[in-house]
């Protein structure tokens, strides 16, 4: 699922797509890794950036797909995240805060 999402980063918004659900039937056949470069070459295409929630388990599995974790310390969202973390993909600039007031997806 791709979500249209705001995100403010340093004060200043910015408009992207909240990546959700990356599912696969088969697991281990890298449809997964599929999924996932076809949504950065769109971001990318797009010029936008991307945001998406998940379990810890799963950061290195973003992670090889050039998605980044955003420290909890810089990172304020309207709804708890204890148990999930904070990735997102294409923006290039360091930043000090990174907040996202929505609803989780």
């Amino acid at each position: 699922n791709l979500i249209e999402v705001e995100v403010t980063i340093d004060g200043i918004i910015h408009k992207g797509y909240g990546i959700g659900n990356v599912c696969v039937t088969e697991k281990g056949k890298g449809w997964g890794k599929e999924i996932m470069a076809h949504t950065n070459s769109y971001l990318k295409q797009k010029n936008t950036i991307g945001l998406l929630f998940c379990k810890r388990s799963l950061v290195n599995f973003y992670s090889i797909t050039k998605w980044i974790l955003i420290d909890k310390k810089i990172l304020v969202l309207s709804f708890n995240n204890e148990i999930i973390e904070t990735m997102y993909f294409n923006f290039d600039k360091d930043f000090k805060c990174f907040k996202y007031l929505g609803r989780p997806f």
